[in-house]
């Protein structure tokens, strides 16, 4: 499916500025530890596919996937908890 950009250019279009800017530009900075934990969680699961499918210690597998899980956790919970 083609979008083209004809159609995109009025949605990225600030008339009220006269300029374009980017669609996201008003999002919420998080703190940095929460970027830090979602780093976390995704070097946990990379780490999890690793060992999986490339060593056969189950004990390490499961450490790696507590890891992930707790923060997994703790960023759900701060994101529910953010006043948004």
């Amino acid at each position: 499916m083609k979008i083209h950009l004809v159609v995109l250019l009025p949605l990225l279009a600030d008339e009220r500025q006269g300029y374009f800017t980017h669609p996201v530009a008003n999002h919420m900075a998080m703190p940095a530890l929460w970027y830090i934990l979602l780093s976390i969680v995704s070097i946990c699961g990379v780490a999890v596919w690793y060992v999986r499918n490339f060593t056969r210690n189950l004990q390490l597998l499961r450490v790696i996937a507590g890891i992930g899980a707790a923060a997994m956790a703790t960023l759900l919970f701060w994101t529910w908890q953010m006043d948004v």
